[in-house]
Protein backbone atom coordinates (compact mmCIF):
# COMPACT_ATOMS: atom_id res chain seq x y z
CA UNK A 1 0.00 0.00 0.00
CA UNK A 2 1.39 3.16 -1.30
CA UNK A 3 0.32 6.49 0.72
CA UNK A 4 -0.24 9.43 -1.57
CA UNK A 5 -1.21 13.09 0.01
CA UNK A 6 -3.06 15.36 -2.22
CA UNK A 7 -2.59 18.73 -1.32
CA UNK A 8 -5.12 21.34 -2.86
CA UNK A 9 -6.08 24.60 -2.40
CA UNK A 10 -7.29 27.65 -4.51
CA UNK A 11 -4.43 29.92 -6.08
CA UNK A 12 -2.23 31.59 -3.10
CA UNK A 13 -3.82 29.59 -0.25
CA UNK A 14 -0.14 28.53 1.11
CA UNK A 15 0.13 25.26 0.09
CA UNK A 16 4.06 24.88 -0.93
CA UNK A 17 4.51 26.22 2.94
CA UNK A 18 2.89 23.76 4.51
CA UNK A 19 4.41 21.19 2.33
CA UNK A 20 7.70 22.21 3.42
CA UNK A 21 6.74 22.71 7.24
CA UNK A 22 5.97 19.28 6.99
CA UNK A 23 9.13 18.24 4.69
CA UNK A 24 11.15 19.79 7.84
CA UNK A 25 10.63 17.12 10.03
CA UNK A 26 9.97 14.46 7.40
CA UNK A 27 12.34 11.05 6.82
CA UNK A 28 13.87 9.93 3.46
CA UNK A 29 11.09 8.18 1.28
CA UNK A 30 8.99 11.28 0.97
CA UNK A 31 8.82 12.03 -3.23
CA UNK A 32 6.91 15.49 -3.81
CA UNK A 33 4.84 15.76 -6.98
CA UNK A 34 4.41 19.78 -8.07
CA UNK A 35 2.05 21.03 -10.69
CA UNK A 36 1.97 24.29 -11.83
CA UNK A 37 -0.51 25.67 -13.94
CA UNK A 38 1.37 27.65 -16.06
CA UNK A 39 5.02 26.14 -17.59
CA UNK A 40 7.75 28.03 -14.97
CA UNK A 41 7.71 25.84 -11.88
CA UNK A 42 8.06 28.96 -9.22
CA UNK A 43 6.90 26.14 -6.41
CA UNK A 44 9.39 23.29 -7.58
CA UNK A 45 11.73 26.02 -6.71
CA UNK A 46 10.79 26.86 -3.41
CA UNK A 47 9.80 23.24 -2.23
CA UNK A 48 13.61 23.21 0.10
CA UNK A 49 12.40 19.95 2.56
CA UNK A 50 14.27 21.71 5.30
CA UNK A 51 17.82 21.01 3.99
CA UNK A 52 17.51 17.46 3.04
CA UNK A 53 17.46 15.78 -0.54
CA UNK A 54 14.26 14.81 -1.25
CA UNK A 55 12.85 13.62 -4.91
CA UNK A 56 10.95 16.42 -6.17
CA UNK A 57 9.12 15.95 -9.33
CA UNK A 58 8.01 19.28 -11.08
CA UNK A 59 4.82 18.85 -13.82
CA UNK A 60 4.34 21.91 -15.26
CA UNK A 61 2.21 23.64 -18.04
CA UNK A 62 -1.59 22.35 -16.78
CA UNK A 63 -3.41 20.76 -14.21
CA UNK A 64 -2.92 17.31 -13.08
CA UNK A 65 -6.58 16.23 -13.27
CA UNK A 66 -6.34 17.50 -16.90
CA UNK A 67 -4.00 18.73 -19.21
CA UNK A 68 -0.93 16.72 -17.77
CA UNK A 69 -2.88 13.92 -16.22
CA UNK A 70 -1.12 11.40 -17.85
CA UNK A 71 2.32 12.62 -17.45
CA UNK A 72 1.19 12.80 -13.43
CA UNK A 73 0.85 8.83 -13.99
CA UNK A 74 3.59 8.56 -15.68
CA UNK A 75 5.65 10.34 -13.54
CA UNK A 76 4.55 8.53 -10.50
CA UNK A 77 4.90 5.09 -11.82
CA UNK A 78 8.64 5.96 -12.68
CA UNK A 79 9.65 7.22 -9.33
CA UNK A 80 8.25 3.77 -7.89
CA UNK A 81 10.01 1.73 -9.85
CA UNK A 82 13.38 4.13 -9.47
CA UNK A 83 15.12 2.37 -6.65
CA UNK A 84 17.14 4.80 -5.18
CA UNK A 85 14.04 6.65 -4.32
CA UNK A 86 12.79 4.27 -1.46
CA UNK A 87 9.47 6.23 -2.87
CA UNK A 88 7.27 5.51 0.76
CA UNK A 89 4.88 8.52 0.78
CA UNK A 90 4.42 10.71 -2.27
CA UNK A 91 2.92 14.10 -1.96
CA UNK A 92 0.96 15.67 -4.74
CA UNK A 93 0.50 19.25 -4.51
CA UNK A 94 -1.78 20.57 -6.85
CA UNK A 95 -2.20 23.91 -9.10
CA UNK A 96 -4.71 26.28 -7.31
CA UNK A 97 -7.24 25.23 -10.12
CA UNK A 98 -7.14 21.80 -9.97
CA UNK A 99 -10.16 19.32 -9.39
CA UNK A 100 -9.23 17.02 -6.86
CA UNK A 101 -12.36 14.42 -7.29
CA UNK A 102 -10.44 14.12 -10.77
CA UNK A 103 -7.56 13.23 -9.38
CA UNK A 104 -9.14 10.27 -7.13
CA UNK A 105 -11.10 9.01 -10.26
CA UNK A 106 -8.12 8.92 -11.64
CA UNK A 107 -6.29 6.52 -8.94
CA UNK A 108 -9.06 4.73 -9.03
CA UNK A 109 -9.60 3.88 -12.58
CA UNK A 110 -6.25 3.77 -14.38
CA UNK A 111 -4.73 0.44 -13.61
CA UNK A 112 -1.20 0.94 -13.12
CA UNK A 113 -2.18 2.91 -10.70
CA UNK A 114 -4.45 0.47 -9.06
CA UNK A 115 -1.69 -2.00 -8.99
CA UNK A 116 0.19 0.36 -6.35
CA UNK A 117 -2.26 -0.18 -4.27
CA UNK A 118 -2.27 3.91 -2.94
CA UNK A 119 -4.05 5.04 0.04
CA UNK A 120 -5.13 8.46 -0.48
CA UNK A 121 -5.39 11.92 2.04
CA UNK A 122 -6.83 15.00 0.76
CA UNK A 123 -5.32 18.41 2.53
CA UNK A 124 -7.56 21.30 1.29
CA UNK A 125 -5.52 24.61 2.59
CA UNK A 126 -7.49 27.75 2.71
CA UNK A 127 -6.35 31.36 3.17
CA UNK A 128 -8.09 32.24 5.92
CA UNK A 129 -9.11 35.96 4.71
CA UNK A 130 -9.77 34.92 1.19
CA UNK A 131 -12.12 31.60 1.76
CA UNK A 132 -15.53 33.44 2.02
CA UNK A 133 -14.87 35.25 -1.15
CA UNK A 134 -13.44 32.40 -3.16
CA UNK A 135 -16.14 30.83 -2.27
CA UNK A 136 -18.54 33.16 -3.69
CA UNK A 137 -16.58 33.42 -6.96
CA UNK A 138 -14.72 30.10 -7.83
CA UNK A 139 -16.48 26.99 -8.08
CA UNK A 140 -13.21 25.50 -7.81
CA UNK A 141 -12.45 27.08 -4.45
CA UNK A 142 -15.55 24.98 -3.06
CA UNK A 143 -14.86 21.46 -5.14
CA UNK A 144 -11.47 21.77 -3.39
CA UNK A 145 -13.08 21.84 0.45
CA UNK A 146 -15.53 19.44 -0.82
CA UNK A 147 -12.96 17.07 -1.35
CA UNK A 148 -10.73 17.14 1.38
CA UNK A 149 -10.10 15.09 4.24
CA UNK A 150 -8.50 17.57 6.21
CA UNK A 151 -8.69 21.24 6.06
CA UNK A 152 -5.97 23.55 7.08
CA UNK A 153 -7.12 27.01 7.56
CA UNK A 154 -4.00 29.52 6.65
CA UNK A 155 -2.63 32.28 8.44
CA UNK A 156 -5.62 33.31 10.56
CA UNK A 157 -6.34 35.58 13.54
CA UNK A 158 -6.06 33.36 16.38
CA UNK A 159 -7.27 36.19 19.15
CA UNK A 160 -10.31 36.96 17.41
CA UNK A 161 -12.61 33.02 18.47
CA UNK A 162 -15.04 34.33 16.45
CA UNK A 163 -13.88 34.91 13.02
CA UNK A 164 -12.21 31.60 13.54
CA UNK A 165 -15.84 30.24 14.31
CA UNK A 166 -17.31 31.56 11.12
CA UNK A 167 -14.43 30.55 9.24
CA UNK A 168 -14.83 26.71 10.54
CA UNK A 169 -18.50 26.74 9.53
CA UNK A 170 -17.53 28.41 6.42
CA UNK A 171 -15.38 25.21 5.71
CA UNK A 172 -18.15 22.82 7.22
CA UNK A 173 -21.20 24.35 4.73
CA UNK A 174 -19.24 22.66 2.07
CA UNK A 175 -17.71 19.51 4.02
CA UNK A 176 -19.06 18.75 7.26
CA UNK A 177 -17.19 15.14 7.38
CA UNK A 178 -13.70 17.05 7.24
CA UNK A 179 -11.16 18.03 10.15
CA UNK A 180 -11.09 21.48 10.42
CA UNK A 181 -7.58 22.98 11.42
CA UNK A 182 -5.99 26.32 11.80
CA UNK A 183 -2.53 26.43 10.74
CA UNK A 184 -1.49 28.09 13.30
CA UNK A 185 -2.50 25.54 16.14
CA UNK A 186 -0.79 22.24 14.08
CA UNK A 187 1.94 21.54 16.41
CA UNK A 188 2.36 17.95 14.18
CA UNK A 189 1.55 18.01 10.81
CA UNK A 190 1.47 13.66 10.39
CA UNK A 191 -1.78 14.01 11.60
CA UNK A 192 -2.70 15.78 8.35
CA UNK A 193 -0.15 14.75 6.06
CA UNK A 194 -1.11 10.93 7.41
CA UNK A 195 -3.16 8.90 5.35
CA UNK A 196 -6.78 8.90 6.02
CA UNK A 197 -8.39 6.05 8.34
CA UNK A 198 -11.99 6.88 6.49
CA UNK A 199 -13.32 6.28 2.80
CA UNK A 200 -14.97 9.39 2.72
CA UNK A 201 -13.28 10.84 -0.23
CA UNK A 202 -13.68 7.80 -1.91
CA UNK A 203 -17.39 8.34 -1.88
CA UNK A 204 -17.85 12.04 -2.13
CA UNK A 205 -15.71 11.79 -5.66
CA UNK A 206 -18.74 10.21 -6.92
CA UNK A 207 -20.99 12.96 -5.34
CA UNK A 208 -18.79 16.08 -6.10
CA UNK A 209 -17.02 15.57 -9.81
CA UNK A 210 -17.57 19.17 -11.10
CA UNK A 211 -14.39 20.18 -13.30
CA UNK A 212 -12.85 23.27 -13.43
CA UNK A 213 -13.19 26.28 -15.99
CA UNK A 214 -10.99 26.44 -18.55
CA UNK A 215 -10.60 30.73 -18.59
CA UNK A 216 -8.22 30.64 -16.36
CA UNK A 217 -5.10 32.29 -17.97
CA UNK A 218 -1.01 32.25 -17.15
CA UNK A 219 1.68 34.26 -18.56
CA UNK A 220 5.46 34.83 -17.42
CA UNK A 221 7.09 37.63 -17.50
CA UNK A 222 11.09 37.72 -17.34
CA UNK A 223 13.58 40.46 -17.48
CA UNK A 224 17.69 40.33 -16.87
CA UNK A 225 17.37 44.26 -15.29
CA UNK A 226 16.20 45.39 -11.94
CA UNK A 227 13.08 47.15 -10.84
CA UNK A 228 12.59 50.13 -8.61
CA UNK A 229 10.31 48.50 -5.50
CA UNK A 230 7.84 51.58 -5.30
CA UNK A 231 7.64 51.96 -9.03
CA UNK A 232 6.39 47.93 -9.00
CA UNK A 233 4.04 48.14 -5.77
CA UNK A 234 2.47 51.16 -7.98
CA UNK A 235 2.12 49.48 -11.00
CA UNK A 236 0.78 46.10 -9.27
CA UNK A 237 -1.64 48.51 -7.33
CA UNK A 238 -3.11 49.72 -10.54
CA UNK A 239 -3.59 46.46 -12.12
CA UNK A 240 -5.14 45.02 -8.23
CA UNK A 241 -7.62 47.98 -8.64
CA UNK A 242 -8.50 47.49 -12.08
CA UNK A 243 -8.93 43.71 -11.98
CA UNK A 244 -9.81 43.16 -7.95
CA UNK A 245 -11.57 39.80 -9.02
CA UNK A 246 -9.84 38.78 -12.17
CA UNK A 247 -5.97 39.18 -11.03
CA UNK A 248 -5.28 36.10 -8.69
CA UNK A 249 -2.14 35.43 -8.40
CA UNK A 250 1.17 36.89 -9.01
CA UNK A 251 4.57 35.04 -7.59
CA UNK A 252 8.36 35.15 -8.31
CA UNK A 253 11.36 36.32 -7.92
CA UNK A 254 12.73 39.62 -8.87
CA UNK A 255 15.38 41.65 -8.11
CA UNK A 256 14.75 45.27 -6.31
CA UNK A 257 16.89 48.24 -6.71
CA UNK A 258 18.74 48.78 -3.86
CA UNK A 259 18.43 45.35 -2.04
CA UNK A 260 20.91 42.96 -1.97
CA UNK A 261 19.59 39.97 -2.82
CA UNK A 262 16.65 38.72 -4.84
CA UNK A 263 12.96 38.75 -3.61
CA UNK A 264 10.40 36.28 -3.16
CA UNK A 265 7.36 38.08 -3.89
CA UNK A 266 3.38 36.51 -3.63
CA UNK A 267 0.18 38.53 -4.71
CA UNK A 268 -3.36 36.76 -3.83
CA UNK A 269 -5.99 38.79 -4.64
CA UNK A 270 -4.73 42.61 -2.84
CA UNK A 271 -2.60 40.71 -0.27
CA UNK A 272 1.17 41.50 -1.00
CA UNK A 273 4.20 39.90 0.46
CA UNK A 274 8.03 40.25 -0.30
CA UNK A 275 10.76 38.12 1.57
CA UNK A 276 14.32 37.76 0.53
CA UNK A 277 15.78 34.53 -1.50
CA UNK A 278 18.39 33.15 -0.17
CA UNK A 279 18.09 30.08 -2.24
CA UNK A 280 20.93 29.98 -5.54
CA UNK A 281 19.21 32.37 -8.37
CA UNK A 282 20.49 31.53 -11.92
CA UNK A 283 18.93 34.33 -13.28
CA UNK A 284 19.43 38.03 -12.01
CA UNK A 285 16.42 40.56 -13.08
CA UNK A 286 12.83 39.26 -12.39
CA UNK A 287 10.97 35.84 -13.30
CA UNK A 288 7.12 36.29 -12.46
CA UNK A 289 3.94 34.20 -12.64
CA UNK A 290 0.66 35.99 -13.72
CA UNK A 291 -2.02 33.86 -13.09
CA UNK A 292 -6.23 35.18 -13.63
CA UNK A 293 -9.09 35.37 -15.74
CA UNK A 294 -9.14 37.11 -19.37
CA UNK A 295 -6.37 39.33 -17.89
CA UNK A 296 -4.79 41.56 -20.81
CA UNK A 297 -1.58 40.37 -20.89
CA UNK A 298 -0.34 42.73 -23.44
CA UNK A 299 -1.07 45.89 -21.54
CA UNK A 300 0.25 44.05 -18.40
CA UNK A 301 3.71 43.30 -20.16
CA UNK A 302 4.19 46.65 -21.24
CA UNK A 303 3.93 48.32 -17.74
CA UNK A 304 6.13 45.91 -16.40
CA UNK A 305 8.42 46.11 -19.36
CA UNK A 306 8.26 49.58 -18.58
CA UNK A 307 9.80 49.84 -14.96
CA UNK A 308 12.40 47.71 -15.65
CA UNK A 309 15.87 49.27 -15.60
CA UNK A 310 19.53 47.73 -16.61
Amino acid sequence: MLPITVVTGFLGSGKTTLINKFLTDVGEGTVVFVNEFGDVDIDGEIISGGGKQLATFSLPNGCVCCEVRDDLVDTICDAVAEPTLQFRHGIIETSGVASPSEIIRNFQTDNRLAELSPNLTVVCVCYAKKIEEQLQLYPEAANQIAMADHIVINRDLPAELSKRDKLEQLARRVNPNARVWFDGDVSDLTKIFKVSDTTQILKTSQQFSAHHHHNYSTFVIQSSGSVDPDLFRDTLSFWIMRYPERLLRVKGIICFSGFPEPQLINLVHDVFTSEPWSKPFAETGMKLVFIGINLPEDEIRRDIDGIVVG
